[in-house]
């Protein structure tokens, strides 16, 4: 569904661009964590889902970006600036943040390393970083590739149309966090998803299940990865 530039997100909206869950989990750990005065950078933002959540729990030092502004929806309510994640956009800002937030950001980018030296360069010491990326270490995702040679949110249209060019392994994941000098605060793996819609799905589901018990010590069912970061 699209909106109009500037228009408030509707709740159905927000709900359909929740991100598996994705938003909601990350929206949690900033009110879990972090002062309503926080200096906070989002990337990516969007349609503005979690920025509209943050903003209604009382977080009030938010500036939100995207590469374009074209549907962003919360023109009236937040800061925004156009920013391409592949630039050197720290020298954007003079004051450093307390947190960065970038949710299903860094698959779209062509240097995950780069990213990673300019948000590092933004966060005041000891600040964070919370950071989602679709899981191609899932069984879902292992199999899909073995038959057809695409990750799971990798497939033709999700590059043509959706932007993701750079799959993550979670090793590579974690040599970036390394090499940045970060460390894991919290990590987790947002449930898979499978719709049940047609008798099909359900099957589909529990091949994976055997499959993934018969070929995998540690089965990964996780369908992105998330990080919260501490510099």
């Amino acid at each position: 569904m699209e909106t109009k530039p500037n228009q408030p997100v509707s709740p159905k909206i927000a709900y359909e661009m929740s991100g598996r869950g994705i938003i909601r989990k990350a929206a949690g750990l900033v009110n879990a964590h972090f002062d309503k005065s926080a200096r906070i950078l989002e990337l990516g933002s969007g349609k503005g889902a979690l920025a509209e959540r943050l903003l209604d729990l009382g977080f009030k030092g938010l500036t939100c970006s995207d590469i374009n502004a074209d549907d962003f929806a919360l023109l009236h309510r937040v800061g925004f600036l156009q920013i391409d994640g592949n630039s050197d956009f720290s020298g954007l800002f003079r004051e450093p943040f307390d947190l960065v937030i970038a949710l299903e950001v860094i698959e779209h980018l062509e240097n995950p390393w780069h990213f990673f030296r300019e948000v590092k360069k933004m966060l005041k010491p000891g600040g964070s970083l919370i950071l989602s990326t679709p899981n191609i270490d899932s069984v879902k995702s292992r199999l899909e590739f073995m038959k057809k040679g695409r990750f799971c949110f990798f497939y033709d249209s999700d590059y043509r149309i959706g932007g993701h060019i750079t799959p993550l392994p979670r090793f590579t994941l974690d040599y970036l966090i390394e090499k940045h000098g970060f460390r894991v605060r919290h990590y987790e793996r947002n449930a898979m998803s499978y719709l049940f819609h047609k008798p099909g799905h359900i099957i589909q589901f529990l091949i994976h299940r055997l499959l993934a018990s018969m070929l995998v010590k540690k089965p990964d069912f996780g369908e992105c990865h998330i990080f919260w970061l501490e510099a």
